[in-house]
């Protein structure tokens, strides 16, 4: 068919055979994507933003499940659900191939890990050196061998002297390292450890993205998940396809930069530029001198809120260019939202237009609500004003599980 001869058919083919492993082995496709953008930590956030939607777990790097590159450990099932991806130790700052080369070595010979000083006795740690434990502790790939991540810092030096001490020993002895590793019990290592006051959640998660580069084990926004996906208008991954447009997204300010303006009317004023990080990435956020005066109270890391503000795609990453920052537990009230139901006219019934009635009763307020049916002759508007809602977020998931989330639209009015 001449497929070879064309450009935009072998496009096509690579396309085809992208989406067919995409939907047939969604698992294996995602863990060899994540592994091929290992170098870049902005498009492994996007990917484990995609993994996540279709229900794929990404956990922490494993010392004893591992490998150098993401790994499948479940594949999904029938529904295509439940599949579990463990992150590669080679993607883990700090900690080269090498390295990890050595400790899959240690761990074919010997089993697995049973605990912090069996893998210093049985790592040759002239190349797992303090450097790659640090990153490796950080990142959580100790987690399932006992004791905490703060007592396996604080105890590192002693485990480490020890498991040289033990492989001194067997040098001198002319016997293999390996070999004489035995099956000492190694289950209450862990009380060797110092004891000290584990990390607080939010110090681990920022140690965790310090080598991961993002947060895996959790995300100090997932509390708020509900309340950011209810009144965001987009995501940081979708600013793009939004230039010049206004947005109102949730997120956490992770860091500020203030500058002094040079020119203009605002000459020797301070602005922001404000690092902003969701669910799904981040951007920066721009907060010129006017802006600045207004919500300098509330502009702080680790803050989080919802910025709404016209999306400036000149530069080689969109950024917002804030006009209002609104506290988390102020959206409700200040992000009163227009709604706008679309249906198709084939799910129009009367059982599902009283099921929305009820909703929106239950749901009394004054956000306007809109129904907008698709036709095959085109679009009929239905004002349904006297069914004016409160928009929050018990309202947005349960009409979202009725007509779905793809019909569901909030605008700020």
């Amino acid at each position: 068919y001449g497929f070879n001869k064309s450009h935009s058919a072998r496009y096509s083919i690579v396309a085809y055979q992208t989406a067919y492993m995409k939907a047939y082995w969604p698992v294996e496709f995602m863990a060899a994507v994540l592994t091929y953008e290992m170098g870049s930590t902005e498009k492994m956030v996007e990917y484990i933003g995609e993994a996540r939607s279709m229900d794929i777990q990404i956990d922490p790097p494993d010392i004893n499940e591992s490998c150098v590159d993401f790994t499948v450990i479940n594949s999904a099932d029938a529904d295509g659900k439940n599949g579990l991806i463990r992150f590669g130790l080679a993607a883990v700052k700090g900690v080269g191939e090498k390295a990890v080369e050595q400790i899959i070595a240690a761990r074919e010979k010997i089993g697995t890990f049973k605990s912090l000083f069996h893998f210093c006795e049985s790592t040759d740690m002239r190349v797992a050196n303090k450097q790659v434990m640090e990153a490796l502790i950080k990142a959580g790939a100790f987690d399932k061998l006992g004791g905490s991540r703060a007592q396996m810092m604080a105890g590192l030096e002693q485990a480490m002297q020890a498991g040289s001490q033990t492989q001194q020993d067997l040098a001198r002895g002319q016997s293999s390292l390996f070999a004489a590793v035995n099956e000492d019990d190694y289950e209450n290592d862990h009380e060797k450890l110092p004891d000290v006051t584990p990390w607080s959640e939010k110090e681990l998660l920022l140690k965790e993205k310090e080598v991961l580069g993002f947060y895996v084990t959790s995300n100090p926004l997932s509390k708020h998940a509900e309340t950011i996906n209810a009144y965001s208008s987009c995501h940081t991954t979708g600013l793009s396809n939004c230039a010049d447009k206004e947005v109102i997204i949730g997120g956490m300010i992770t860091k500020i930069r203030n500058i002094v303006t040079k020119n203009g009317r605002n000459a020797g004023k301070k602005m922001a530029i404000i690092g902003f990080e969701d669910l799904q990435g981040d951007c920066e956020v721009v907060l010129f001198p006017r802006k600045l005066e207004a919500f300098a109270s509330i502009v702080e890391v680790d803050q989080v809120l919802f910025i709404r503000g016209k999306v400036d795609c000149g530069r080689e990453k969109p950024n917002i260019l804030a006009d209002e920052l609104i506290l988390i537990d102020q959206a409700t009230e200040k992000l009163r939202a227009r709604v706008l139901l679309k249906l198709e006219s084939s799910d129009v019934s009367k059982q599902k237009i009283m099921q929305i009635k009820g909703l929106c009763q239950r749901y009394k307020g004054n956000s306007p609500l809109n129904l907008v049916i698709k036709t095959d002759d085109g679009i009929v508007s239905v004002n349904a004003n006297k069914l004016g809602v409160e928009a929050n977020v018990e309202f947005c998931n349960s009409m979202r599980e009725l007509i779905g989330s793809a019909n569901l639209e909030l605008s700020r009015y």
